[in-house]
């Protein structure tokens, strides 16, 4: 999916305001719009986080920033697929980061994602993008987890704020 069919996706259901105005917390210094590579799942299952890069601009910027960052570290990118997007606040407010694996389309397998330490502790909404239709989200201590059919317009009390792992999957999708 390409970022013009990312932004599409963003105005079907959910407010287009986030992409051109975004709703800035009053003196915050975390750029409204993010996009994180991430790689298969390791042998740890953890899919490694390959590329991230945030602009004050846009949602395409901050992707062609990351496609940047992963060209200089010398990833080649086998495909770059949006999976999801995460949102600082409920109803897909807020700061957003979308989330592109670099294997591929989302599967039964799947992509196991670890937020850096920003997104575990502002991660309140999930926005489904392609084939991933299911998240088990897990809290910081990895000692609780909920499992979601996304979009899912607020993650539930334990969650809300409070990431340590996402793992999306596709439960249709071989």
């Amino acid at each position: 999916m390409t970022v013009a069919a990312v932004s599409a996706f963003m105005g079907a259901g959910t407010s287009s305001a986030t992409e051109t105005t975004g709703t800035r917390s009053p003196g915050s210094s975390q750029p409204e719009f993010c996009a994180t590579l991430v790689g298969a799942a390791t042998a740890s299952d953890i899919s490694p986080t390959l590329a991230e890069a945030c602009s004050e601009t846009s949602r395409a910027d901050a992707v062609d920033k990351m496609r940047a960052e992963a060209s200089h570290r010398g990833i080649t990118a086998v495909a770059d697929t949006p999976l999801m997007i995460w949102y600082e606040h409920a109803d897909y407010k807020g700061f957003s980061n979308v989330i592109y694996g670099n294997a591929g389309r989302c599967d039964r397998s799947g992509y196991k994602i670890n937020p850096n330490s920003y997104w575990a502790g502002n991660l309140s909404s999930i926005g489904r993008v392609d084939t991933c239709d299911k998240a088990f989200v897990y809290n910081t201590r990895i000692d609780f987890t909920e499992t979601y059919t996304l979009s899912v317009p607020l993650l539930g009390a334990g969650l809300n704020d409070n990431v340590g792992r996402v793992k999306v999957f596709s439960s249709y999708w071989p």
